[in-house]
């Protein structure tokens, strides 16, 4: 016998219930303010505590019978906005919108950062006339990862030509270096994706494939890669007070060669130029000895007695990615 079809409504009141029951509790006092419009969940008895270090907080430090009556009060609107109700407050003001995240950090937070979460959330829809750039004008961008990416996209919309210099083969910056097993984000995918560029990320934690296949696809998606200088190194960058522009030297395929800029935008990255510590004994060792960036393509770990050097996020990462496959560890 087929099971019962549920209809969409009972459907959705079990689906969001479930959901609810997991959610994070200072969140969905935030999502109540924006759909009731009602500022009481903003005030005490409901304000969260101040996470300690990098926990999720996700109770808010607020008693057991308050968070069940801050869940029930969710699901509630979330369920009347559904069935067509809407949302009171779609786009808060920016003085709300401070208010809302300090209340749920449990801290103070600068109005200064009231564009930014506006845009985060998608409720900054205000976006700027492209001015015609000058005579001449024009940008050098240092680095093809993804912030090197996004300036080249956002300096385009603005009507501003640029150069980006890249001198690695190919584009996606620490997500091309980085190969090593396990290599994956170790903070949601979704903060990885441009907000021009949604995506659906296939994992929670996206390893390091599916984050370079995302940056290859909105640089082939925005005509960036026309744009790009690949095998070419900068060697200095020298600003000339008298003209007020940037000349570039580079090191690439074609041996030397001068860039002129008005702008230069350095997007290295933090995490291009492996650390590698003095241990005594490396230089005699006969064995493979490689920082992570540097992971040897084909290499084989299988029976091998491995030291990894260092217990950071790329240790967390390749340590259970190849501990079943090696002799030991």
């Amino acid at each position: 016998m087929n099971a019962p079809v549920m209809h969409n409504q009972e459907y959705d009141a079990k689906r969001f219930a479930e959901a609810i029951a997991l959610a994070n509790v200072p969140t969905l006092l935030m999502v109540l303010v924006q759909f009731t419009g009602d500022f009481r969940w903003l005030e005490d008895p409901y304000l969260p505590k101040k996470s300690r270090g990098l926990s999720d907080n996700e109770s808010g430090g607020l008693a057991e019978h308050l968070q069940h009556e801050v869940r029930d009060a969710a699901l509630d609107a979330i369920l009347k906005w559904r069935a067509g109700k809407p949302i009171v407050l779609p786009n808060p003001s920016q003085d709300l919108l401070i208010n809302m995240m300090g209340v749920t950090m449990g801290e103070v937070i600068p109005p200064e950062y009231a564009p930014m979460i506006a845009g985060e959330l998608g409720l900054d829809t205000h976006t700027p006339t492209p001015a015609a750039a000058p005579d001449g004008f024009r940008a050098v961008i240092v680095g093809a990862g993804i912030s090197g990416i996004c300036a080249a996209i956002k300096l385009h919309e603005a009507g501003v030509p640029y150069t980006i210099l890249e001198r690695n083969s190919d584009l996606g910056g620490v997500w091309h270096e980085n190969r090593y097993p396990g290599a994956a984000v170790d903070t949601p995918s979704h903060l990885y994706s441009f907000s021009f560029a949604p995506h659906d990320w296939s994992r929670y934690f996206a390893g390091q494939s599916d984050i370079l296949e995302y940056v290859l696809k909105v640089a082939d998606d925005f005509g960036v890669r026309a744009n790009i200088q690949f095998n070419t190194s900068v060697v200095a960058a020298t600003f000339d007070e008298t003209t007020n522009r940037w000349r570039v030297e580079t090191d690439g395929p074609h041996g030397p060669v001068s860039h002129d800029a008005n702008l230069f935008i350095s997007a290295v990255g933090a995490f291009n130029k492996p650390k590698i510590p003095h241990v005594d004994g490396t230089d005699t060792f006969e064995g493979p000895n490689f920082h992570t960036t540097n992971w040897p393509a084909h290499l084989d770990v299988t029976g091998k007695r491995v030291a990894v050097i260092g217990n950071g996020a790329s240790a967390m990462q390749v340590v259970p990615a190849i501990v079943d496959q090696v002799d030991s560890l």
